[in-house]
């Protein structure tokens, strides 16, 4: 029997078992939702919002771009803010921008006012967002790793299946309301999250001592934000059009290398991923699988709209079995601990379902696409909280924050990738030939991310296998047919 490290027995023994009360579990659900509940919702405005202020929908199609494109560049710099200072005034700070975004959106006549009011609801929720993943990690302190890891499934549970009812949500509040209730959920939900967390007050929140004399590294912030606003505009139709962002994002990208090599504590910790490149591995796999399922949940309805010839209501049928197998397996997926051995399912079922979108065609029958749809029921159910815990098992815990907000900044790059593709594939309207070469596109990142996926775990079963000293440690990270 190995022996088990001194730590282990003190973990043990100061963490006795313990559950997250739900006065501490309540208000973090509420504030990570809002943001992929705000990433989905809006889809069902669109139209109603072109014509109710008259503007045509290259237009109208930058209230989803904004949000996007807000996120990916804010995510990484909030979380590392998130590491710095105390995260409650970060979580009911980012919630109350939301309150006041969402009735300013609610209220606006003008197209630019709703762009605007979207881009401050992306940084509001990507705040509350990287807040409440401290939030978890600072609890471990005084609920135990386990219970810790509990909670941060169960929120990422309750997002998965968040986007996944965004689309059915939108409908029930877009249809009798109006486009302005899209905006207008955000304040009952963001209030009720600000009165909930008081509780998350409590939460001990320290630093080492000479940490709180550290900067927030405000270049690095600032040469992150370049990097990825000039990355993503190099993807979407702007009005400075694609060469001055394509031309700026190879010297930015340069700056930051350079900055944050040096900086005591970066935003992007660069010298980590050059020592652990399993983490970069798992950034690039998370980027690939997000154009996946936004082509297969945004570009997928266009598709059977247009090219297939389906009403709305056919769409939701075909949508409707995956959104609710994909919410089942999210949340059964809680109890499991190791969440690589699903994953590893997930991807290959999302590779099966790539392939099978090669054989569709505008004279498939509606129940063989449904289930075709559900073979990507399970990467939606687990792709996030299984890529989440992976970076909680990679980082230092002073650096949750920053790592996994950068990895949701890959997240959403994917989304804006995905806006690309439907451009470049689809054009103006969608055509059941024009399918093709997008499941080629789709087939090809899957077989990298199950091929990548054999090989990170025959480098892992390796290492273990040649290191005497991994073998005895019961903390070690093992490959999948030890664990």
């Amino acid at each position: 029997m190995p022996p088990v490290s001194p730590s282990a027995h003190t973990a043990d023994q100061s963490h006795p078992a313990r559950r997250f009360s739900l006065g501490l579990l309540v208000p973090m659900l509420l504030g990570t939702s809002m943001n992929p509940l705000n990433s989905s919702v809006i889809a069902m405005s669109l139209v109603l919002v072109s014509e109710g202020l008259h503007t045509s929908m290259k237009h109208t199609v930058w209230l989803v771009i904004a949000f996007y494109l807000a996120s990916a560049t804010i995510q990484p710099v909030l979380g590392a803010m998130a590491d710095r200072i105390p995260p409650f005034p970060l979580f009911s700070g980012g919630l109350a921008l939301v309150a006041a975004a969402g009735t300013m959106g609610a209220l606006a006549n003008d197209i630019s006012v709703l762009i605007v009011s979207r881009a401050l609801i992306a940084v509001g929720t990507s705040a509350s967002y990287g807040a409440t993943v401290v939030l978890i990690r600072i609890a471990a302190d005084d609920y135990g790793p386990s219970a810790a890891g509990r909670a941060l499934s169960i929120t990422a549970a309750f997002q998965q299946c968040a986007a996944a009812l965004a689309p059915v949500l939108g409908g029930a509040l877009v249809g009798p309301f109006g486009w302005r209730a899209a905006f207008l959920i955000n304040v009952p939900i963001a209030l009720c999250a600000i009165a909930l967390s008081l509780p998350l007050r409590h939460l001990r929140w320290h630093r080492a001592p000479g940490e709180n004399r550290e900067t927030l590294d405000p270049i690095g912030m600032l040469l992150t934000i370049a990097v990825m606003t000039s990355g993503c505009l190099t993807l979407t139709d702007t009005p400075v059009g694609h060469l001055i962002p394509a031309i700026t994002v190879g010297p930015a990208l340069a700056a930051l290398i350079w900055w944050e090599s040096r900086h005591p504590r970066p935003v992007v910790d660069v010298r980590l991923i050059g020592r652990n490149p399993l983490l970069g591995w798992v950034y690039f796999r998370f980027f690939i699988s997000g154009v996946v399922l936004y082509s297969v949940t945004i570009l997928g309805p266009q598709w059977l709209q247009q090219g297939h010839d389906l009403t709305i209501f056919d769409v939701g049928l075909v949508l409707a079995p995956m959104t609710f197998l994909a919410a089942v397996i999210s949340l059964a997926a809680v109890r499991i601990h190791d969440k690589r051995r699903i994953l590893m399912v997930a991807n290959i079922t999302q590779l099966c379902g790539t392939l099978t979108l090669l054989l569709v065609d505008g004279a498939t029958p509606l129940g063989v696409l449904m289930a075709i749809m559900l073979l990507f029921a399970a990467p939606i159910g687990v792709l996030y909280m299984a890529s989440q815990d992976e970076v909680f098992r990679l980082v230092p815990k002073e650096q949750v924050g920053a790592s996994v907000g950068l990895m949701r900044a890959f997240w959403y790059s994917g989304a804006i990738v995905t806006a690309a593709l439907s451009g470049i594939i689809f054009g103006e309207e969608a055509s059941a030939s024009e399918l093709t070469p997008l499941a080629l596109s789709l087939v090809t990142g899957c077989s990298i991310v199950v091929l990548g996926d054999l090989l990170v775990q025959q480098i892992r079963r390796r290492r273990f296998a040649s290191n005497e000293d991994l073998r005895l440690d019961p903390d070690v990270d093992r490959p999948l047919d030890v664990v």
